[in-house]
């Protein structure tokens, strides 16, 4: 049985603490301490959604009104990545490898946590308004995994820190991108309790069917690597052992599409033009006995887009009233009005974005606190294939044969040599003395 990382009664002092922390005070000690709580929250919901026990964090944060603060914390690292980051390549090449993924890893690990928490209605119905915002950040996630080269190979070998860093965020946007999908299955399994504004923005502003559709088409969670094909799951790329079987990810596009498209309330307010239409029916050739199979639920898509087929090409108009007026996404544009971001940057490079014993100390301490949530089926860090062998000192990385582990050293050593000591202080601590009756006897 997994141990947790929080109690019930910490996790209510940390969500209670939560707080919007403006863009100007990003990787500001006072963030750092946020994105730690965030960190150890995002593990502990998903160590209690694994096990299926009372998911306390996402009745904490509920209860304490947070999802909007989460959404904003979500907003603003994407709005810091996009704006200041480009501006501080030297600083963050001069850090820790360590330290400046966390950077821009804060973003994911949020998103990771609403990932879990939007799976309740409750969570959805306290975001609010903010949900709009949340859909949009989605879009734009989904609109870059469309444009990414499905069988791009990781960087193998030796790489400077500007490719180590080009790489991470390549990585990390992909794996937001496939959250982002289960985030709005979520969204979508909860359709009749959403906003008019909410619906017309997805389906119309967004126009997600035609986002989802060339998804299903290109199956960027499947790339072909050294070890056979992969896919990614659980965050992490993985053997694909069972072509016939769906994958998550691909499942999860299936119910979105059958929960908006089934939805009559969502179909009357989508403006089936003749290229939507011609979209949607592409997905007919995907949908045969193996996957109905699976998932039963998609014979009722499959009649419902045959008749659509034979329905003429004339526009089905939706049915939203020209009047209603329109409510647009605002968190990206607040948070980024009036901000110089040069000046922000330079803020930053003098009062953050410097390292010393004490932070390396910290860095090294949050990151073993989630190492063991994500040793399950080690793959090699270079070359993804399944690996058996395991770094001696730190155990935190695998690798299939010596010849990846010789190529990854550059580049392994320093977050290496703080796991090991880290390992070994804490192994020291735990030591317990032998009693002088111990002794005796």
């Amino acid at each position: 049985m997994e141990a947790d990382i929080l109690t019930s009664f910490e996790v209510e002092h940390y969500v209670r603490g939560l707080e919007e922390i403006d863009v100007r005070e990003y990787a500001s000690p006072k963030w750092n301490r946020q994105h730690e709580v965030i960190y150890k929250l995002n593990l502990q919901s998903h160590r209690n959604a694994r096990a299926r026990e009372d998911e306390y964090v996402k009745e904490a944060v509920v209860m304490n009104e947070k999802m909007r603060t989460l959404i904003y914390d979500l907003i603003v690292s994407e709005v810091w990545k996009a704006n200041v980051l480009p501006l501080c390549h030297q600083e963050m090449f001069a850090l820790s490898s360590v330290r400046s993924y966390m950077l821009i890893y804060h973003e994911g690990v949020v998103a990771n946590l609403l990932e879990i928490l939007l799976y309740h209605r409750t969570s959805c119905e306290e975001a609010g308004d903010y949900l709009i915002d949340v859909v949009d950040w989605a879009y734009r996630k989904l609109i870059k995994i469309t444009q990414v080269n499905e069988t791009a190979e990781r960087l193998t070998g030796e790489m400077s820190r500007a490719e180590e860093l080009e790489h991470q965020l390549k990585e990390l946007e992909f794996s937001m991108g496939i959250s982002s999908i289960s985030i709005i299955r979520f969204i979508s399994d909860h359709m009749e309790g959403m906003t008019l504004a909410l619906v017309q923005h997805l389906v119309e502003q967004c126009d997600i069917f035609c986002v989802l559709v060339p998804l299903m088409e290109m199956k960027p969670w499947i790339r072909n690597k050294k070890g056979g094909k992969m896919i990614f799951e659980d965050q992490q790329w993985r053997v694909l052992r069972d072509e016939a079987k769906i994958p998550q990810v691909e499942a999860q596009i299936w119910l979105i599409i059958y929960n908006l498209f089934m939805n009559q309330d969502v179909r009357s307010k989508y403006e089936l033009t003749s290229y939507r239409k011609n979209n949607i029916l592409r997905i007919r050739k995907f949908l045969n006995e193996v996957v109905i199979d699976q998932i039963p639920v998609l014979s009722q898509l499959l009649r419902a887009l045959e008749e659509l087929s034979i329905v003429g090409d004339t526009t089905i108009q939706s049915g939203i009233s020209a009047f209603v007026i329109q409510q647009l996404p605002e968190l990206y544009q607040r948070i980024s009005a009036g901000k110089n971001w040069r000046e922000i940057a330079e803020y930053q490079k003098s009062n953050f974005l410097i390292e010393n014993d004490e932070t390396r100390k910290a860095d090294m301490q949050l990151l073993m606190a989630g190492i063991e949530e994500i040793l399950d089926d080690p793959i090699c860090s270079v070359c993804s294939a399944p690996a058996s062998k395991r770094c001696s000192k730190c155990k935190s990385q695998w690798y299939c044969s010596r010849k990846c582990q010789v190529s990854a050293w550059k580049t392994h050593k320093i977050v290496c040599e703080s796991l090991s000591e880290e390992i070994s202080k804490k192994e020291t601590q735990n030591a317990k003395p032998k009693s002088k009756i111990e002794e005796l006897d």
